[in-house]
This record gives C-alpha cells, sequence and structure tokens, in this order.
C-alpha cells in the first residue's frame, strides 16, 4: 500500500522506500509531497524528508528493524491473536491514516497475504530444472524468490 504496488516514485530506483519510512537512513533522503490525516478523518499534503536507500535490500532490512523495535510491539505474532489487531495497532503510529487498518486487512484478504503465516518451507528440489519447491506458492520457483518467501515469513513469525 505505501508503495502504490511498487510503482511510487519513492519506491523506484534510486530510493527504493518501499514503505514510506519518513526522515534519514545513514544520512540520505529525498523531501517528497504526501498525503497526511490528522486522525480524525482530515487530509491535508505537505513536503517530508523520507529514508533513501542503495538498494531493495537495504530497505527490506531497514523496515525489518524498524517493525521490531518495542514500538511496534503490538504487531508481534506473540502479541497478537489476529492480523486485524496487529494492523490496528499501526493506525496512528505507523501511519497518519486514520483507515489504515481496514486498507490494509482489505489487501490482506483479497491477496490471500495469510498464507505467509504458516511453517516454514521445505528446500526440495526439483533436479531436472534446478528449481526449489516453495510451500508459500505451492509451485516451484528459483532459490531467489523462495528465500524472499521464507524472509515475508521469518518477519511474520519472529516474535
Amino acid at each position: 500500500m505505501e508503495s502504490n504496488s511498487g510503482q511510487s516514485g519513492l519506491s523506484q530506483a534510486p530510493y527504493y522506500n518501499f514503505f514510506g519510512i519518513k526522515g534519514s537512513y545513514n544520512g540520505n533522503s529525498v523531501t517528497m509531497r504526501t498525503w497526511e490525516n490528522d486522525g480524525t478523518g482530515n487530509t491535508y499534503e505537505i513536503d517530508e524528508p523520507f529514508h533513501s536507500y542503495g538498494s531493495l535490500s537495504d530497505s527490506l532490512a531497514d523496515y525489518a528493524a524498524l517493525m521490531t523495535s518495542s514500538t511496534y510491539s503490538g504487531t508481534w505474532k506473540s502479541n497478537t491473536s489476529s492480523y486485524a489487531d496487529a494492523t490496528q495497532t499501526l493506525t496512528g503510529t505507523y501511519a497518519t491514516d486514520s483507515l489504515y487498518a481496514s486498507k490494509l486487512n482489505s489487501i490482506i484478504a483479497y491477496y490471500g497475504l495469510t498464507i505467509y503465516d504458516q511453517a516454514p518451507v521445505t528446500q526440495e528440489t526439483s533436479s531436472s530444472s534446478g528449481l526449489v519447491w516453495n510451500n508459500y506458492r505451492g509451485s516451484y520457483t528459483d532459490a531467489e524468490t523462495l528465500s524472499i518467501d521464507v524472509a515475508w515469513a521469518s518477519y511474520k513469525n519472529y516474535k
């Protein structure tokens, strides 16, 4: 949602900020216009600095570090009974949008993202193609795709 499915200018090279994280990263930032919500439904736009990363992996690592900070402990699997409870804790903290949780819940439901809450995958390899079995997708994929899926699942199950 933060990157418009990877289509926003902020998520593109050279910024790689897929999560709309504000501030600077290792001294690097880019100022962009952003839509804000005062928490009561009133919206406005302002220019804000956002993290600018050198790579997609830096963006993912920074996001994982942010979400494992105590500020977001309400999203941790060990501290909630459902993804709906976890997304609710992001409203007003991670995002100013008063409808953030319901928007995230709609995306999770529409794309069936709870599949990533499943147990880790095995590394069974198809001898003829060199592909590995990916339980998250229910098919063989390349090792890089599997590692990305494992990383996302690990993030969801880290606590």
